[in-house]
């Protein structure tokens, strides 16, 4: 487990803060102690610096979609 600090070490330009935020408005899960304090897996926080790409009807899919030769679909597009 994870203090908020040491997880947000993990993603690029992230804060702990940020983190916090993203904890309550429950877009990444994490632990409540009892005081309070959040605690996060180190896979959950892992998870998130997967690409997610949006399959039909802007359904998420997993990393899984991208290409054996690791390119997004449509990523070319941008180029």
């Amino acid at each position: 487990m994870l203090s908020p600090r040491d997880a947000a070490s993990l993603i690029p330009g992230c804060t702990a803060q940020t983190l916090r935020r993203w904890a309550h408005a429950g877009k990444v899960p994490a632990a409540v102690l009892p005081n309070g304090r959040l605690l996060f897996r180190r896979r959950d926080v892992e998870a998130l610096l997967e690409p997610q790409v949006m399959g039909p009807e802007g359904s998420e899919v997993s990393g899984s979609s991208v290409g054996s030769s690791g390119v997004v679909p449509g990523q070319g597009a941008l180029l």
